[in-house]
């Protein structure tokens, strides 16, 4: 029994080896035309450019100036002469209270000083008359004293009556309520007969500056020393680019940075930096969430290749090199930064090499590759385009390294 279930085991496992060779056998010519296709790629040179330095973040855009408007006297609203989000002008009016009870106190203080005027005419009568009584022994020195001081008092009840009038005055301009700034007002909060406080927490209105706006945004400790070396040779030219993203695509916008904070922030290690964007259609709005992109000076003769080259690997990133016999290798590269679809490459690229762009996907080290043109329907072999490739540009270009 045992010798016909040896014999039994034999035979299935020398059938399991016959079909399992005949299958891999059968399948190999298959395997062997697939591998014989190069992959298709596409292929950029690596050059060197003079790249702008650059640092980007995110803000808000705010109005350049922003008041909240408050009473400066009590009294009742008699007329609204705006609409709620209205473009004023510095000095239009935009809300009148009722004045008459100022009106009467400065009719009063006028009043007052005009009888006080009349008053010192008088004194001034008296205090000459007893001096020359006093010359001729017919009045006492006490009573030229008297005299004096009826006289003094008056001069300063006038003054006191002055200055009433002044702050009347002052107090009744305050119910001629006016934009300080050119700009657009905001809800308005009060309605035609209501009492104003001085007293109240609530803003009649904002009026927000919009020409021009500012970013307000924070510049790591470690740029300072770039940023002052462009404010000192630039001055207020520095630029700042400003990217909105609406429903319409991105917009872009060119300011400048107006100043720099007298104070790094030691809690953040960052400086602010405030930029001004001129806003003729008003597109920036206050509030906007924006990237906001500060230019710090260009790096000369930046090694430089399309951002699609680069590959995240597990140890650093990487790119597949062109070599000279249509076949691929696989090569590390420190990465310094991506700027407007351009890879800025610190170590691991020579100026003239070629670099895969497009079907990274299919590639391993050795293998053999097809290069494809990206605009025509023509093929180059990998030796022909490879030798393309490798004749470098004599001039340098320009580009920038975003920091």
């Amino acid at each position: 029994m045992k010798k016909a279930v040896f014999w039994i085991l034999i035979i299935v496992l020398a059938t399991g080896g016959y079909l399992y060779y005949s299958r891999q056998h059968t399948s190999a010519p298959a395997t062997t035309g697939r591998q014989s296709a190069p992959p298709p790629v596409t292929v950029a040179r690596v050059e060197l450019k003079d790249m702008p330095q650059e640092y980007s973040t995110f803000s808000h855009v705010e109005a350049s100036a922003s008041v909240d408007i408050f009473p400066r006297v009590d009294g009742q609203l008699t007329s609204i002469r705006v609409k709620d989000g209205q473009y004023v002008n510095k000095g239009d009016l935009l809300f009148t209270l009722d004045d008459r009870a100022l009106q009467a106190e400065l009719a009063q203080a006028k009043a007052s000083l005009e009888q006080n005027q009349a008053s010192l005419r008088g004194a001034r009568t008296t205090l000459d008359r007893k001096k020359a009584m006093f010359a001729r022994k017919a009045a006492s020195e006490q009573d030229v004293e008297d005299a004096q001081t009826s006289y003094n008092t008056l001069l300063a009840s006038i003054d006191a009556n002055k200055a009433a009038i002044s702050l009347a005055q002052t107090q009744l301009s305050y119910t001629q309520i006016s934009s300080p700034l050119t700009g657009r007002i905001g809800n308005i909060s009060v309605d035609v007969g209501s009492i104003i406080k001085t007293s109240a927490t609530t803003a009649l209105v904002s009026v927000r500056q919009l020409e021009p706006v500012k970013v307000l945004f924070s510049l790591p400790e470690r740029y300072f020393n770039q940023l002052q070396a462009e404010l000192n040779s630039k001055g207020s030219e520095v630029p700042v680019k400003l990217v909105l993203t609406t429903s319409q695509g991105e917009q872009s916008f060119t300011g400048h940075v107006a100043y720099i904070d007298n104070n790094i922030d030691t809690a953040s290690g960052t400086l602010p930096v405030y930029a001004e964007f001129d806003n003729p259609d008003h597109k920036l709005w206050p509030g906007q969430f924006a990237q906001v992109t500060l230019q710090l000076g260009v790096d000369k003769g930046a090694t430089v290749v399309p951002e699609t080259a680069i590959k995240d690997g597990p140890e650093s990133p990487y790119v597949f090199i062109l070599n000279a016999d249509g076949t691929v290798t696989q090569r590390n590269v420190t990465l310094d930064r991506i700027s407007y679809g351009q890879a800025v490459v610190s170590e691991g690229l020579k100026d003239g090499e070629s670099v895969i762009t497009t079907g990274q996907q299919n590639l391993r080290n050795g293998i053999r590759v097809k290069v494809e043109t990206p605009d025509s329907d023509s093929h180059a072999t990998a030796d022909s385009a490879h030798k393309q490739s490798s004749h470098t540009s004599s001039s340098k270009q320009a580009e920038a390294p975003a920091a």
